[in-house]
C-alpha cells in the first residue's frame, strides 16, 4: 500500500484502519502473480524520469516460478484508490524482469539517488539467487541510470539481461552462495565528490560473515560500452564471526555527525547489533575492511 502524506493522516482516535482507508488517505496496489510475494522489496525510486514526480520500486521475487518481478511506478498526481499493475504495463509502469527461474528478482530494490550527475535518479534491484556467469547463487545487483527516454520498449518490459552499459549494468556476485543483493540502499554521498553511492549486501558471503560492497557514484556511470561493473572500484567491508551475516539489513544513515559526509548503519543479526560507519573523503580508493571490534576499541 501506498500511504499518503498529509496533515491529519489518522482518525480522530489516532489510527488509520487501512482497510477502510479511501483514496485519499491510500492507494493498494495488488500483485500480479499469485504466488509472487509482490511487496517483498519496496521502496522509493527518485524521480527517475525527471517529470516532477518521484517513482516507486516494488519486489516480486516469487514471481514466474522464482524468476522474480520487480516494477518501476511513475509518480502522478491521479494515483487511483486500486492501482492495476497488469494495466499500467506500457504507460505507468515498467516490468523489470529477468530469464531464469529461481533467480529471486526484486527480493530487494532501492533507490540509489543520482549517481552519475546527470539530474536523475537512478535504481538498484537485487537478484540474490541469481548464478549467471558466476558461482552458484553468487547474486547480482542491477543499476538502472533515469532517463527522461522511455526505459522499456512498447511493451513496458525491460528485460534487464538486455542492459548494454548505456541505461544500466550490473555487479555479479563471485563467492557461491554469498547472495549478493540481498539487501540495498542508496548511502548518500559517503566521499563528498559530489555523486550518491550505492550499498551492496551479501549476507552469506563467506561462510555467513557477510559482506557489504560500498559502490562510489561516478560520472562513468552510463558512459560504458559493457553493462558488467567491475569490482575493482568497490570498497569492501566484510564481517568477522561465522554466520553474522553482516549485511543482512543496510542504509543511507544522511550525516549523522555533522562533518558533511553522509554515513550509513549495517545490520549484523547474528552479532545482535548494528554498526555505523562515518564518511570519509578517503574512501574513493577502493580498499577492503575486515571488521574488527578490537579496532574499534571494543572488548
Amino acid at each position: 500500500m501506498l500511504v499518503w502524506g498529509g496533515p491529519t493522516l489518522e482518525e480522530a482516535d489516532g489510527v488509520l484502519a487501512l482497510a477502510e482507508a479511501d483514496a485519499s488517505r491510500i492507494t493498494r496496489i495488488p500483485g500480479i502473480w499469485d504466488d509472487g510475494r509482490s511487496g517483498v522489496g519496496v521502496a522509493g525510486a527518485g524521480d527517475v524520469n525527471g517529470d516532477g514526480f518521484d517513482d516507486l520500486l516494488i519486489g516480486a521475487p516469487g514471481a514466474n516460478s522464482g524468476q522474480g518481478m520487480a516494477y518501476l511506478i511513475y509518480g502522478s498526481n491521479t494515483m487511483p484508490a486500486t492501482f492495476d499493475l497488469a494495466s499500467g504495463i506500457r504507460s505507468e509502469v515498467v516490468q523489470l524482469q529477468g530469464s531464469a527461474e529461481d533467480q529471486e528478482l526484486g527480493a530487494a530494490v532501492s533507490g540509489a539517488g543520482d549517481v552519475n550527475g546527470d539530474g536523475l535518479s537512478d535504481f538498484l534491484v537485487g537478484s540474490p539467487r541469481c548464478s549467471f556467469f558466476g558461482p552458484p547463487y553468487a547474486g547480482r545487483v542491477y543499476l538502472i541510470f533515469g532517463s527522461t527516454a522511455a526505459l522499456a520498449g512498447t511493451d513496458g518490459i525491460l528485460a534487464l539481461e538486455e542492459l548494454n552499459g548505456e541505461n544500466g549494468g550490473w555487479f555479479n556476485g563471485n563467492e557461491p552462495g554469498g547472495r549478493l543483493g540481498d539487501a540495498l540502499s542508496g548511502a548518500g554521498d559517503v566521499n563528498g565528490d559530489g555523486y550518491d553511492d550505492m550499498l551492496l549486501g551479501e549476507p552469506d558471503f563467506d561462510s555467513a560473515r557477510g559482506r557489504v560492497l560500498l559502490a562510489c557514484g561516478t560520472p562513468e556511470y552510463g558512459q560504458g560500452t559493457t553493462p558488467v561493473f567491475s569490482h575493482a572500484s568497490l570498497d569492501y567491508y566484510t564481517g568477522n564471526y561465522a554466520n553474522g551475516n553482516f549485511g543482512k539489513s543496510l542504509s543511507g544513515a544522511g550525516d549523522v555527525n555533522g562533518d558533511g559526509l553522509d554515513d550509513f548503519i549495517v545490520g549484523e543479526p547474528g552479532k545482535n547489533r548494528a554498526l555505523v560507519f562515518f564518511g570519509n573523503d578517503a574512501i574513493s580508493a577502493p580498499k577492503e575492511l575486515r571488521l574488527s571490534l578490537r579496532a574499534l576499541g571494543k572488548t
